[in-house]
């Protein structure tokens, strides 16, 4: 690799000597190669945005940062390495001057950004004086990452605020939580997405309702099973204007004071969740906004498909007779893994089992003597992907030498009726 020669013309322009706090300011180098071979790399420590081939070898190589907060003169320096080589720019000074956004008066805070005018929220919407109760704003030309705040508020009630901004030639980003209100009406609250302003003023009109016409009504927000879910963010529109706006609390409540004569429409979103939109006319003071889809947990089923008859019918043995047990088992859905049963008696005696690997079930029999035993149990099991389902059916035993018009006879008889 040969460079010949390298060096630089110029490392920051003059327009970026100056910038503003807060400013993506891209600081661009300008680096004027000549290069003999035709490959060569460039390795950046830190972070970039752009590397522009201009024209032949001259290359633009910018980074774009938050600038932090305080003015006066920064040195601004570019390093990178070329081909293993550390190679330095000059440093040059960078002057930073202030963002401000304030409530307009004298120069330079006399360019307004955004302006709040006061309406009745009735039939004839009159313009209207208010006051502000209080504002928190935090502003920001960059990321956001760094930002400015401002709080304001002013009792005496006007027909307008305007906010002016400075430098007046950049744009600026900002969020809102504002409380307004006059001796008439009930307070209300202005929370909007984060607003993008320039020295093209924003008029943003804010209604008020009359005390005297209007309800407190309660939205309390929820998941579809019932959880509350604050941080929701929410706002009022009535024929395309937002009539108020807010965020749910920790109990997943916002109040508004609305007309329960006048159709508005309501609309909830969070982040990660499905927004919901409605209109209706708040006649009542509490309604339940239902959030989210519905988390369905899906638990397997080994019953899905089987169908098994188990023999003999008869709820009754006697006491001494060989008797063949059976389990019929067919599964259409699943394929079973085992399926079977074992015979025992309520003491825990085991007598026999049998089962088979069939994917499809099958047939399964065995003849046991019941002896002297007063029950026997069948315990039929299937087992489908590890999970293993289980049937039980027992018979009590009798003897016949006590049958008669007895508990044998009874449960006989119930057999028939229960298997006709």
């Amino acid at each position: 690799f040969f460079c010949f020669p390298c060096f630089f013309l110029k490392t920051i322009t003059r327009y970026f000597n100056k910038c503003v706090v807060h400013l993506e300011s891209k600081f661009l180098c300008f680096f004027h190669f000549r290069i003999v071979m035709t490959n060569f790399f460039i390795f950046i420590e830190q972070s970039i945005n752009v590397i522009t081939n201009v024209v032949g070898n001259i290359f633009n190589i910018s980074r774009t940062i938050d600038v932090p907060l305080g003015s006066g003169n920064n040195t601004v320096q570019f390093n990178f390495t070329l081909n293993g080589d550390e190679l330095n720019g000059s440093e040059q000074i960078q002057e930073v001057a202030p963002i401000n956004l304030t409530f307009c008066q004298s120069s330079p805070q006399d360019v307004e950004y955004l302006n709040f005018s006061f309406k009745n929220e009735t039939t004839s919407e009159e313009d209207i004086n208010a006051s502000i109760v209080s504002s928190s704003w935090q502003y920001f030309l960059g990321t956001g990452e760094i930002n400015r705040t401002l709080s304001y508020s002013n009792s005496t009630e006007a027909l307008n605020y305007a906010f002016c901004f400075s430098p007046s030639n950049q744009t600026v980003t900002t969020s809102l939580d504002l409380d307004y209100t006059n001796s008439i009406s009930q307070q209300r609250k202005f929370n909007p997405s984060p607003l993008t302003l320039t020295n093209t003023t924003t008029q943003q009109t804010l209604f008020l309702l009359p005390t005297a016409d209007g309800i407190f009504v309660t939205f309390q927000v929820v998941d579809p099973a019932e959880q509350v879910i604050s941080g929701v963010n929410s706002n009022v529109t009535k024929d395309g204007d937002i009539i108020s706006s807010g965020t749910t609390d920790d109990a997943g409540l916002i109040t508004y004071f609305l007309d329960p004569d006048t159709s508005y429409v309501f609309s909830f979103s969070k982040t990660g969740l499905t927004g919901v939109t409605t209109t209706l006319v708040p006649t009542q003071t509490s309604f339940t906004i239902i959030m989210g889809v519905v988390t369905t947990i899906n638990q397997f089923d080994t019953t899905i498909g089987i169908d098994y008859t188990i023999t003999p019918n008869n709820l009754t043995l006697v006491n001494g007779t060989d008797v063949n047990f059976s389990l019929d088992l067919v599964s259409t859905f699943n394929t079973l893994e085992e399926f079977g049963f074992v015979l025992s008696n309520s003491t825990g005696t085991i007598f026999n089992s049998t089962s088979s690997t069939t994917g499809t079930g099958g047939l399964l029999s065995q003849i046991l003597n019941t002896g002297n035993n007063t029950d026997i149990t069948m315990e039929v099991f299937w087992t489908i992907t590890g999970n293993q389902t289980n049937v039980t059916r027992i018979w009590l035993v009798f003897n016949l030498e006590n049958e008669g018009f007895s508990v044998l006879t009874f449960f006989n008889d119930l057999s028939i009726y229960l298997t006709s």
